[in-house]
């Protein structure tokens, strides 16, 4: 076994001392980092799969139609004015933007609104062809 002598005990210690101040750096970066975030938060953050996510709401008898909530009124992508009447009065409908009167407004983030729109338009549109096929299934179902 080898014994280390004074520098070689003060060679470790400072190695030891410089990993440890390697993270220290990096925890603070991260810190900062964390904090330095936008004030406006990005909502559409998760909202990827709308066939998906209709289905699967479908399925869980989940039927609740997705909005986004603008300053005067709530607007329901992917429907007919008709279809947004119905969905109105028969069903729940979840608004995207659900931080609207949080953070600045979603008509000021033109790129994140898009999005939102794009997902929105494609979740109802299945939604609301689930929900038909759904009904026929039910009126075609043998009872006794």
């Amino acid at each position: 076994m080898q014994q280390y002598g004074f520098e070689g005990r003060a060679r470790i210690l400072s190695g030891r001392s410089q990993w440890g101040q390697m993270m220290k750096q990096w925890l603070w970066m991260m810190l900062t980092g964390a904090l330095m975030l936008p004030v406006h938060a990005d909502e559409s953050v998760g909202l990827q799969f709308p066939v998906e996510d209709a289905k699967a709401a479908v399925a869980a008898g989940n039927f609740e139609f997705a909005g986004i909530q603008l300053e005067d009124r709530m607007e329901l992508p992917g429907l007919t004015p008709e279809q947004a009447e119905r969905v109105m009065t028969k069903f729940k409908v979840k608004a995207l933007n659900h931080r609207w009167r949080t953070f600045a407004n979603i008509e000021q983030r033109p790129q994140e609104l898009r999005r939102m729109q794009s997902y929105a338009r494609r979740y109802n549109m299945m939604m609301w062809k689930e929900i038909d096929q759904h009904q026929l299934r039910d009126a075609k179902r043998y009872r006794y």
